[in-house]
């Protein structure tokens, strides 16, 4: 009776991870930090190559790890056409904010395509990619093209404070025309 009691206790006065309360402060890249992610037959890699005055000069390496570009990131982590990831800091459980984009239209309308993306923070979860298993904050986005009528489409973004960056970023289809997922396959950052 007195295992079965305990087993109980246990059971129940745990709080499940994911929904513990957590704060999450932005981090610092340094010279050198490295991702490499696949999505489908693409290979990104990104280096982040030194400080600007507001931010950090990433190099964008192909498969064959050749430049195709250089990217300014700001503090927090945002660069120019950033669409899925947009965190306000520190990332903390149940946060949620909006920010808007612009597009040229890429569906046979002219003009400008206006989005209004939402995004919460959802909590913790453990996720394997190709690079390991870490402990990530879930966030879940909504992206509604405005100009279109509201068309939302679904996202999730699952940021690993280890990793200084996100672990995985999945598009749901529908919205999108396939379910999209990049994942992490390796990274080097300093401590």
């Amino acid at each position: 009776m007195k295992v079965l009691m305990a087993l109980w206790i246990m059971l129940f006065s745990v709080t499940p991870l994911a929904a513990q309360p957590i704060s999450i402060d932005r981090p610092t890249w340094t010279n050198g930090d490295t991702w490499t992610y696949r999505e489908g037959n693409l290979t990104l890699t990104f280096v982040v190559r030194g400080e600007t005055s507001n931010g950090y000069a990433v190099e964008r390496l192909d498969k064959d790890r050749h430049h195709v570009s250089m990217m300014h990131w700001d503090r927090d982590l945002l660069f120019e056409d950033a669409v899925f990831f947009h965190p306000q800091w520190p990332l903390e459980t149940g946060k949620q904010w909006q920010f808007t984009h612009h597009t040229t239209a890429g569906n046979g309308i002219s003009g400008v395509n206006d989005y209004v993306v939402t995004e919460t923070v959802v909590g913790v979860e453990s996720v394997s990619v190709p690079a390991g298993t870490f402990q990530s904050i879930r966030i879940h986005g909504k992206d509604c093209n405005i100009t279109q009528h509201n068309y939302c489409g679904d996202f999730d973004v699952w940021y690993a404070p280890q990793v200084k960056y996100t672990v995985r970023i999945k598009r749901q289809a529908g919205y999108w025309s396939t379910n999209d997922t990049r994942e992490l396959v390796s990274y080097k950052v300093s401590p």
